[in-house]
């Protein structure tokens, strides 16, 4: 178990004594409870309740731009992400890097944001630890569209989530991994401006 598991353990304030089974093993009985999401298909309502466990208390003006700019190469991106954040940080967003921070330090900049951006990436995924969350939610897709996933969490929580596509050329990489160069970065800016 990773540092990071236990972060999102503590947060669910599941505290159970984690056993590892690393070799076949008996058991009188077992018990595997239902499925509350699943990949690319569904989202239950009290799987959205059990995980929603921190309160969203924004901060009037906190707008988040979810930045994948320090992320290596090989993890797929923008290539000229720094060139919007700049424009971005000018008409005061924050840029937040979330591999640098550690899981509460990352939810708490959520909790408090009125507006969070980004390109699609999992960053976008800590949201499903928020309750109520009424925060403003624009992802922009990276290529023709967004993993399903970030559908699936918007309608179970709600969201106020706009998915945009710029026009971007691919320039290395497949799927998740491809790096990608935007075009005009206005379009970006001009996107996020729109009520």
């Amino acid at each position: 178990m990773k540092p990071w598991h236990q972060d999102i353990f503590r947060i669910l304030g599941v505290q159970n004594r984690h056993i590892f089974v690393t070799e076949p093993a008996r058991v009188r009985s077992l018990v595997v409870g239902n499925c509350g999401f699943s990949i690319g298909n569904y989202f239950r309502p009290y799987h959205e309740r059990f995980l929603g466990k921190v309160e969203w208390q924004p901060i009037s003006g906190r707008w988040i731009w979810l930045s994948r700019s320090k992320l290596a190469a090989d993890l797929g991106g923008i290539d000229n992400e720094t060139d919007i954040e700049a424009v971005l940080a000018l008409n005061g967003w924050t840029i937040f890097h979330a591999q640098e921070h550690s899981l509460d330090q990352q939810v708490k900049i959520l909790s408090d944001a009125e507006r969070i951006a980004g390109f699609e990436g999992s960053a976008f995924h800590l949201l499903v630890l928020l309750d109520q969350i009424h925060a403003r939610i624009d992802i922009f897709s990276r290529g023709s569209s967004i993993n399903r996933n970030f559908d699936l969490i918007a309608q179970a929580k709600r969201l106020d989530q706009r998915v945009h596509g710029v026009a971007m050329e691919q320039i290395s990489g497949a799927r998740s991994f491809s790096r990608y160069r935007i075009g005009d970065l206005d379009e970006v800016v001009a996107k996020l401006a729109a009520a």
